[in-house]
């Protein structure tokens, strides 16, 4: 791994040819000052960005409309989808979607068996999400917004803890808290393999091109 950039990592955006990463700059007990930076991949340069350069990344063209759905733009999690509609999700398991223009279409509350998702994923016309207490991983229809399909679970389970999720094409990443692997399952054969190992907690799994990251608590860094 190569280091991109050391700190107390609270959240990593995916934009097209960079990461836009949010960190603690400074932390006085349960206040902390939020600072933000931006990698480009072209050059490989860091800068420092605004927080608007970070809200408009993680919730789109219309964010300054779209962040005032959420109850925190940095710890909620908000995917934008193909048709420019924004799912967003927070914390507690309540969740929204928003129309291009802000609009709410539909709100609700994603649990299972009382545990909110600890990460969410769109892929294709569904949401995923897993559990990380249930070792669990969650399909649900964007249209009718109800369950349709459920990996994982008791004692068999191949997921343990997954924390986060990462989308692309018909494979979803898993960031396992509780093996610190990361699985790659595949969306239309469910077949599951190991895709990445550390020696710790991977918060986040990132693919942007030809270029793969992994999150952890003290930093962002490039994988071989």
């Amino acid at each position: 791994m190569k280091t991109v950039f050391e700190g107390n990592i609270l959240d990593v955006v995916s934009v097209e040819n960079g990461l836009v990463i949010a960190y603690a700059l400074q932390q006085d007990g349960e206040e902390i000052m939020v600072a933000y930076k931006m990698v480009t991949f072209d050059n490989g340069m860091i800068t420092n960005v605004q927080k608007s350069m970070y809200e408009l990344s993680k919730f789109g063209a219309n964010y300054k409309q779209v962040v005032k759905h959420a109850k925190s733009h940095l710890s909620c999690k908000a995917v934008i989808l193909p048709n420019g509609k924004i799912f967003i999700l927070e914390k507690d398991g309540s969740a929204k979607l928003l129309d291009g223009n802000a609009n709410e279409i539909w709100s609700g509350n994603l649990q299972y068996r009382g545990e909110a998702p600890s990460g969410i994923a769109i892929n294709n016309r569904s949401v995923w999400s897993c559990f990380k207490a249930k070792s669990v991983l969650m399909r649900m229809n964007l249209v009718t917004m109800r369950e349709e399909l459920r990996i994982g679970g008791g004692t068999s389970s191949p997921f343990s803890q997954p924390i986060d999720l990462f989308a692309i094409d018909d494979d979803i990443y898993v960031c396992n808290a509780g093996t610190n692997i990361v699985l790659k399952v595949n969306t239309t054969s469910y077949v599951t393999e190991e895709y990445k190992t550390f020696d710790r907690d991977v918060l986040q799994f990132i693919k942007n091109g030809k270029y793969e990251f992994a999150v952890l608590e003290n930093g962002v860094y490039l994988l071989d």
